[in-house]
């Protein structure tokens, strides 16, 4: 659930890159089929973006710092402030739940106002004007006409005043399929809740929506003076249901402009093309890496930027599906470079990555309970990390455990022994064959304050 979460944070952050792109580029012109496209579009793309692999070699550094996206320090503590590492965790799952809630409150909203507008459809006198249009005719109670699908809803007040023009209106609507905009829409404000730019996509794609509509209307001979005092007049009617499309639903003055305004100039559709380049953009950055090629013979993996602040699933799926991210400038000291797979080889990186039983939480777990604090250092208050590396065997034990990093000679001993003491790990694999691999395992010694 929190890797889901995480996707949905980039898809919100790419809803609102592209919507600045639309306020500022596009909202203006007067290619209300194109603007209905391309915020239809932008709303795809920004949840494609962030589940699109991009796929590179080891050697492309201007990709490889894509690799560092999520960095994560695994914190181990003495065994008396473990309660520190659980803060994180209760805190994230406090805001999935917040998330989860909103979500679920979203959809009981959407469930509601769908009855409603079911209704209303099925209530009253129902006429067929075509094969594919129903009218539902409201003798009994004063609404403002809409359209949900193929069905119109227009009370008998209306109909007989202005019914020919109100009902080219809703056809419009129905003919063009606005009403499946707004469903895919509102399938992104159902997990987008939470983010101004899926609002703001909603009203701008219903603002367009009527545009349409009334350039419809236009288009078959009715005065456009005559049809904006209705609008005017029928804008003083019921509030209309989101999810339908209204005679009176979008801002009057905005529909007023844009049927004065003069038609944009044909060049003026080239600025659609930027589109590409923003997608590039968002592409680069919120993608997820992947790597082809095999690891032998790469410089060393750092894996000492762990931080312990998602959810134990999502770290474990960092090691399982994600490789580690790749440092050129600090290779792994007298790792030799392997041309081919031997019983005394020893690779760096691996297309399956050893892994402690039970996952990083349950190592976690471990040096909690075996770490025991040098007495010396918590005397003169030292503390830091204490980055071991050693090789894990074709069996899983552990051996030839050395110090990459040192703070103190006895937190570095005990940082030496309990990680010779674990027990055997899930030996790594390169091509199908269990194989050596090196690991790299920093212990951070932290006193409380």
């Amino acid at each position: 659930m929190a890797a889901f979460f995480v996707y949905s944070l980039k898809t919100s952050l790419c809803l609102a890159a592209f919507y600045l792109f639309y306020k500022l580029l596009l909202s203006r012109d007067t290619f209300h089929h194109f603007n209905r496209m391309a915020l239809l579009g932008m709303m795809v793309l920004s949840a494609a973006i962030p589940v699109i692999a991009l796929i590179f070699t080891p050697g492309d550094r201007t990709l490889e710092l894509m690799t560092d996206l999520l960095p994560v320090q695994m914190e181990v503590l003495d065994s008396s402030s473990s309660a520190t590492l659980e803060s994180p965790n209760r805190l994230l799952s406090l805001v999935l739940l917040f998330y989860l809630t909103g979500c679920v409150l979203y959809v009981m909203q959407t469930l509601w106002t769908l009855s409603r507008i079911l209704r209303l459809i099925r209530q009253g006198e129902r006429i067929r004007i075509d094969r594919h249009i129903r009218l539902t005719i409201h003798s009994d109670c004063r609404i403002a006409p809409f359209s949900w699908m193929n069905n119109i809803v227009v009370s008998r007040t209306d109909l007989n005043e202005a019914g020919e023009t109100i009902l080219l209106h809703e056809q419009a609507h129905i003919r063009q399929l606005h009403s499946v905009d707004l469903l895919l829409a509102e399938l992104c404000l159902l997990f987008q809740w939470y983010n101004p730019a899926a609002w703001l996509f909603y009203r701008e794609l219903q603002h367009i929506h009527e545009f349409e509509a009334d350039r419809f209307v236009l288009s078959q001979g009715v005065d456009a003076k005559q049809y904006q005092l209705l609008i005017i007049k029928k804008a003083v009617g019921t509030r209309l249901y989101s999810m339908a499309n209204s005679f009176n639903h979008s801002n009057l003055k905005k529909r007023i402009t844009m049927m004065l305004q003069k038609k944009s100039n044909a060049w003026a559709r080239l600025k659609y093309a930027y589109v590409l380049p923003l997608a590039a953009i968002s592409l680069i950055a919120f993608a997820r890496p992947e790597i082809t090629k095999s690891f032998e013979g790469i410089s060393n993996a750092k894996v000492s930027n762990l931080i312990l602040k998602v959810d134990p699933p999502e770290v474990e799926k960092i090691f399982s599906d994600t490789p580690p991210p790749i440092d050129m400038a600090d290779p792994l000291p007298n790792a030799p470079v392997t041309t081919q797979v031997s019983d005394t080889t020893v690779f760096e990186i691996v297309e399956e990555m050893p892994e402690f039983p039970g996952g990083l939480q349950a190592c976690i777990n471990y040096l909690n309970d075996n770490i025991q604090y040098p007495a010396a250092a918590i005397e003169n208050g030292i503390q830091g990390r204490v980055t071991t590396n050693f090789i894990v065997e074709k069996d899983g034990s552990i051996s030839n455990v050395q110090v990459l990093r040192n703070v103190h000679p006895a937190l570095d001993a005990e940082a030496v022994r309990v990680t010779a003491a674990m027990p055997k790990w899930k030996p790594g694999k390169q091509r199908g064959q269990v194989v050596r691999v090196y690991f790299n395992l920093p212990v951070v010694f932290k006193l409380k304050p």
